[in-house]
């Protein structure tokens, strides 16, 4: 869903404020039309058919790739969340796999064990995984200056059985490592959500109702330059929206779920609440940029002084280095950011600032985001139903996550919570307007 960031030895370096390495437990002008969305088969037919919305997605027999795999974590780059991580539920991972930065490879020289697509420090083997999960990775051998550290190690799966059969967690031990011919862990362009949702250039929303009992969308407001929840989210099916979109205390009126297909950046602040007890609720957003929860000003205003909200924090004890902000460290300003690679932008640096100015034009007219820890609801919130996908995934809070993260680059938060696999994702769609081989497809 950051951490406890403590650039501590052994611990994850690049974590941007994020402090000590303490164990997670993973355990508006809108258009209306209706259309039946089920969940389509594994081979990339997760929704509907690209372009026509009103194509029905068809059988819902085969489960798609999030259904069958159940993943809490499906994160290319595990260099930054793996240290001390508990993971409840299956893992997909390819730490790069088929770009130059595979491994961290790249920029050079290679620092593949204190690089976001390496294995920080070794810190693999301080993972915990249940004993009957497992990583899932592609058939890959590892770069030759791995095989040159790691005696023995020539696969990927080599390298993370051999990870933990060291591990400092029991049940990673015995936790399996199973291989796959190949695995797409990514997230749409602004084109894949145009097209399959026939969103227009002058659009700025669209809607296809779950079923014509559907409650007809509102909720969100259109500010001219990015979007905002007002009042209670109705939505019961597909949304499109050209963002940045802002949302803060959501709460959602949704039956059998509410998907968000946003161009731009998502932020997001303080808790999900439904505001129903549908047994299929759920809320599920994918973006072509990034998702941030609880980034912002480390800072707030007392008798007319700055002063940390977490006055142990990195950002107190450290600001020369991690500054004022956890948004502008993750996104902009931390060493890490020049090799936080995605598909979508071959500068990180320039993807990192875009999503930064993104947020700018939100505060404009919101005034500065805050920091969780500076924010009524603390850190301490919980997120559940929930799927996210994004390029980059970076969350401040602590609470336990029920869901699914689907992202290239993902740094969460540290702390005594749970990430698992939430069941209620067996029974909906998944994101049924795009293809799986969108965001997440793996092929045996």
């Amino acid at each position: 869903m950051e951490l406890k960031y403590v650039f501590a030895i052994g611990c994850i370096g690049m974590l941007l404020s994020f402090q000590n390495c303490s164990k997670v437990d993973f355990s508006a002008n809108t258009q209306t039309e209706s259309s039946n969305n089920t969940a389509g088969d594994n081979n990339g037919d997760d929704g509907a058919t690209p372009g026509d919305p009103n194509t029905p997605p068809g059988d819902d027999t085969s489960a798609p790739v999030v259904r069958h795999f159940q993943p809490a974590l499906a994160i290319r780059a595990m260099g930054c969340i793996q240290c001390h991580a508990q993971v409840a539920s299956n893992i997909i991972t390819d730490f790069g796999y088929t770009n130059n930065y595979f491994f961290g490879a790249t920029p050079t020289p290679n620092p593949w064990k204190g690089a976001v697509y390496g294995d920080y420090d070794y810190r693999f083997s301080t993972l915990g995984i249940p004993s009957d999960k497992a990583a899932i990775v592609p058939r890959a051998t590892v770069p030759q200056f791995v095989q040159n550290d790691v005696r023995g190690v020539s696969s990927l799966a080599d390298y993370i059985k051999s990870r933990f059969a060291i591990s400092e967690v029991a049940s990673s031990k015995s936790a399996s490592v199973t291989e796959k011919s190949s695995i797409y862990i990514g997230a749409p362009t602004e084109a894949d959500i145009t097209s399959a949702l026939k969103l227009s250039g002058g659009e700025r929303l669209k809607y296809y109702k779950n079923s014509s009992t559907s409650p007809e969308f509102s909720g969100l407001k259109d500010e001219g330059t990015f979007m905002r929840n007002e009042g209670p989210l109705n939505c019961d099916g597909d949304l499109a929206v050209r963002g940045p979109l802002y949302l803060e205390n959501l709460h959602i009126n949704t039956k059998s779920g509410c998907r968000l297909y946003v161009i731009g950046s998502v932020f997001m602040f303080g808790p999900i609440a439904y505001d129903n007890s549908e047994a299929n609720r759920n809320l599920q957003i994918t973006s072509t940029k990034s998702i941030s929860l609880g980034l912002g000003n480390v800072k707030k205003d007392v008798y007319g002084f700055p002063v940390y909200c977490e006055p142990t924090s990195r950002f107190a004890l450290q600001n020369s280095e991690y500054g004022d902000s956890s948004l502008l460290i993750r996104y902009s300003t931390h060493w890490y950011v020049k090799s936080a690679y995605v598909r979508q932008s071959s500068d990180p640096q320039a993807f990192g600032d875009s999503i930064v100015n993104e947020a700018r034009t939100i505060e404009a007219k919101t005034g500065p985001f805050m920091d969780a820890a500076c924010r009524s609801e603390t850190r301490n919130v919980s997120f559940e139903r929930i799927l996210l996908n994004a390029p980059i995934i970076h969350s401040r809070y602590e609470g336990n996550v029920s869901g699914t993260i689907i992202a290239e680059v993902s740094i969460m938060a540290l702390g005594q919570f749970k990430f698992s696999f939430d069941p209620v994702f067996l029974d909906v769609p998944v994101l049924p307007y795009l293809k799986a081989s969108t965001y997440l497809e793996i092929k045996d």
